[in-house]
């Protein structure tokens, strides 16, 4: 029986100051403390530091600069690995952004009067092929993917034939097999695209230029398992490509 009322009393005894300790003044429904320390906002805000910034706006340089008929520049833009381009008209102190989605080089008419671009030239990208007209402001779509070539192919090189042909080399889009294509004319009046060269198999055409009267196709000849290729050139009277056209 002693035993049993010590305990009993020592229970009692530990539930009356567990209660005094709850019940003290100025305790009753005190938050719990979420405020942070000095140190923990300094350990948050190195933490904030150590994260990458937001990748920043490429810097642009002007790498062309071609004289337009009205009195205007167009200006090619590049960043200095090559990742970004941009085309501007710039008039008058004022720049006006033509092609911001990495547009290729322009080609620009004999005349001035009108230039070609391609509007995206990106690894394994199909871009399409717009015409700029100086004195209407118009940029219309010339070339389109799925309706003027397939989507396994695509533009890769311009070049003005005279005035009213544009040269456009097409060739298939992917991968590092074909690195060229075949040559078109497109005619800007009737909107007529024709294959003028036709390459073979171990052959592609890389790049088309003008110059006088001759047509300077640079050519890719493959070795036969198409781990390589040598660069030839071949030149054509412009006269021959124009009869080709069949206009």
């Amino acid at each position: 029986m002693l035993k049993k009322g010590l305990v009993y009393a020592m229970t009692v005894t530990f539930i009356l100051l567990t209660l005094t300790a709850c019940n003290q003044p100025g305790k009753e429904n005190e938050p719990i403390s979420v405020n942070p320390t000095e140190d923990q906002e300094n350990a948050v805000k190195q933490d904030q530091d150590s994260q990458p910034s937001p990748a920043s706006d490429p810097v642009l340089h002007v790498v062309q600069t071609y004289e337009l008929a009205d009195g205007s520049q167009l200006l090619f833009k590049m960043d200095e690995l090559g990742g970004f381009s941009e085309l501007t008209l710039q008039s008058d102190g004022e720049e006006k952004v033509v092609g911001d989605k990495k547009p290729s080089e322009p080609a620009v008419s004999p005349d001035r009067e009108k230039f070609a671009f391609i509007d995206v030239m990106q690894w394994e990208y199909i871009g399409e092929v717009y015409l700029y007209d100086i004195e209407t402001g118009e940029n219309q779509r010339i070339l389109a993917r799925d309706e003027d070539f397939d989507n396994q192919h695509k533009p890769k090189a311009l070049a003005w034939l005279d005035d009213r042909r544009l040269l456009v080399t097409i060739g298939y889009a992917y991968g590092t097999v074909s690195m060229g294509g075949d040559l078109y004319a497109y005619d800007i009046r009737s909107d007529n695209l024709t294959r003028v060269v036709e390459t073979g198999e171990p052959e592609d055409i890389m790049d088309v230029s003008v110059e006088g009267d001759q047509v300077i196709l640079d050519m890719a000849h493959y070795n036969d398992d198409k781990t390589g290729y040598d660069v030839k050139q071949v030149t054509y009277p412009k006269r021959e490509i124009l009869q080709l056209t069949g206009n």
